[in-house]
C-alpha cells in the first residue's frame, strides 16, 4: 500500500490545496524536512513524482493528482469512521474544531464555550480566532462563523442574525446635539475601518437601505473595536460602533442618530455537508443558536448595503 498512514495522506492533499511544503508542514505541525521527506518517501514507494515542485511553485503531476484524490477519499472515510462510533454515544464526545472572527469570538463565544463544556465533559474544544476563511475540509474544521457572505461551499450555512453598527458617543449633558447626518462633518469622529480603506467618507444607510454619505475628517481610525471605544470613550468623539457591543456602556453612551446604521451584516455557522455531523458538533451548534441573538434586519436592507461596501467592518 503506497498511503500507510493517515497524515500521509493529509500532507498531500495539504500540499496541493496550500501550493508548498512550507506552509502544510505549518498547518501539521511539523518541520518543513521531515514533511519533505514523507513526500520524498511516498514518490519513491509509488515511482512516481507527485509535485512539480520549483523555488516558486508546487504543482501535482497527472499521477500525482490521482493519487492526492485516493488520500481525500481515505481522510473522508476516516472523518465518516469517526461520525459512526460517535453516533453510538449517548452523549457528545470528541474534539470539535471551530474558527471564528476575532470580534465575534471575543463578544460571544466565552460563554457558549465555557457552558458547551461543563455540560459535555467528554468533548475537547479548539477555537480559533482569526479573520482569515478557513477551509473547513481540507483544514479539519468542524464548524465556522462568517460574516457577510458564508462562502461558496458545498456545504451547509446557517443564519444566526444579523450583525449591525451604529454611531455611539459618551453621554454628556453639554455635548451639541446631533440631529442630521450633515452635523457629523464638523464633529469630532472616529472610525472602526480595515487598514485597506481607513480615510473613506462615513456612509449610513436607513431602513430602505437607501446611503448617506457624509464627507468627514475623524479624528482617530483603527480596525480594533475595543481600542476605538476607550479613546472615543475617553475624549468624548462620535465613533462607529458594533450594536450588540453596546450593553457593556449602556449607563455611559447615547445612540447618535438611531434611525441609521454603518452597516449590516448576517452571520452564517457554516459547516461542511461531506459526512454526517457529529453528535458533538450537532450540540455546538445547538448551543450556538440557542445563545446567539442578534438584531433581524429585512433582506432589502442588507442586500443594498453589501452591494455597496466592499468588506465588512466586523472583519
Amino acid at each position: 500500500m503506497i498511503i500507510e498512514h493517515l497524515v500521509d495522506a493529509k500532507a498531500l492533499v495539504l500540499a496541493r490545496r496550500l501550493g508548498s511544503f512550507a506552509k502544510a508542514a505549518r498547518h501539521m505541525n511539523m518541520p518543513v524536512a521531515t514533511f519533505s521527506r514523507r513526500i520524498a518517501k511516498l514518490e519513491s514507494d509509488a515511482d512516481i513524482r507527485i509535485f512539480d515542485r520549483t523555488t516558486r511553485s508546487l504543482h501535482a503531476t497527472e499521477m500525482g493528482e490521482k493519487l492526492i484524490e485516493h488520500a481525500q477519499r481515505l481522510l473522508d472515510e476516516a472523518d465518516h469512521a469517526q461520525t459512526l462510533l460517535e453516533s453510538f454515544h449517548d452523549e457528545p464526545s470528541g474534539h470539535i474544531k471551530v474558527s471564528a472572527p476575532h470580534i465575534f469570538g471575543q463578544e460571544y463565544l466565552q460563554a457558549i464555550v465555557s457552558q458547551f463544556l461543563s455540560r459535555y465533559p467528554k468533548c475537547n474544544v479548539f477555537i480559533e480566532l482569526t479573520n482569515r476563511r478557513v477551509d473547513l475540509v481540507h483544514e479539519g474544521y468542524d464548524l465556522a462563523i462568517r460574516l457577510g457572505d458564508p462562502g461558496d461551499l458545498d456545504g451547509i450555512a446557517k443564519s444566526l442574525g444579523n450583525l449591525t453598527a451604529g454611531l455611539y458617543r459618551r453621554l454628556d449633558k453639554h455635548a451639541q446635539v446631533i440631529e442630521t447626518p450633515e452635523q457629523l462633518s464638523n464633529t469630532d469622529i472616529a472610525f472602526l475601518r480595515p487598514k485597506s480603506a481607513p480615510w473613506a467618507d462615513l456612509k449610513l444607510y436607513n431602513d430602505e437601505g437607501e446611503k448617506i454619505t457624509v464627507p468627514v475628517q475623524p479624528r482617530f481610525v483603527s480596525t480594533n473595536p475595543r481600542l476605538l471605544q476607550d479613546v472615543s470613550i475617553e475624549n468624548g468623539y462620535v465613533f462607529v460602533m458594533p450594536d450588540f457591543m453596546q450593553n457593556q456602556y449602556n449607563h455611559n453612551l447615547e445612540r447618535i442618530l438611531p434611525e441609521l446604521t454603518t452597516t449590516s451584516l448576517e452571520v452564517f455557522a457554516v459547516y461542511t455537508s461531506r459526512t454526517h455531523m457529529r453528535p458533538s458538533v450537532r450540540a455546538f451548534l445547538d448551543m450556538l443558536v440557542e445563545h446567539v441573538v442578534l438584531k433581524k434586519v429585512s433582506y432589502s436592507l442588507i442586500n443594498s448595503i453589501a452591494e455597496r461596501c466592499n468588506r465588512p467592518i466586523f472583519s
